[in-house]
């Protein structure tokens, strides 16, 4: 695996920790996916200058396209995590129990 597929997987793991906390925060999805793609996009970098012991010449679009990268997986991770979330707090819906059919209806197909 080159250091390019590691770096994005490092991203797209970013992008999906930070997603999972900011979903459930955030009420607004577009708002959630982008807050989370930025805080990727960040994290990124700042592990990126940490491994490298310098900061990248390219850091300013690095940061954007991380940030655009980061923010499609958030969207992705977030969809789901808002359907599990919904699901969990979501009451289970209980059909009421049938109730007999009225007086005149049995009375009309020969019941009693």
């Amino acid at each position: 695996m080159s250091d390019g597929e590691k770096g994005v997987l490092i991203l797209l793991a970013c992008a999906a920790l930070a997603s999972v906390p900011v979903h459930l925060r955030v009420k607004q999805f577009v708002l959630a996916s982008a807050l989370s793609g930025t805080i990727a996009s960040m994290a990124f970098a700042v592990i990126d200058t940490v491994n490298r012991g310098y900061a990248d010449p390219f850091l300013p679009i690095s940061l954007v396209m991380g940030g655009v990268w980061g923010t499609v997986m958030s969207a992705c991770v977030g969809a789901v995590v808002r359907s599990f979330h919904h699901a969990r707090t979501q009451p289970t819906v209980q059909s009421p129990p049938l109730a007999p059919p009225p007086e005149h209806a049995r009375s009309e197909r020969g019941e009693e």
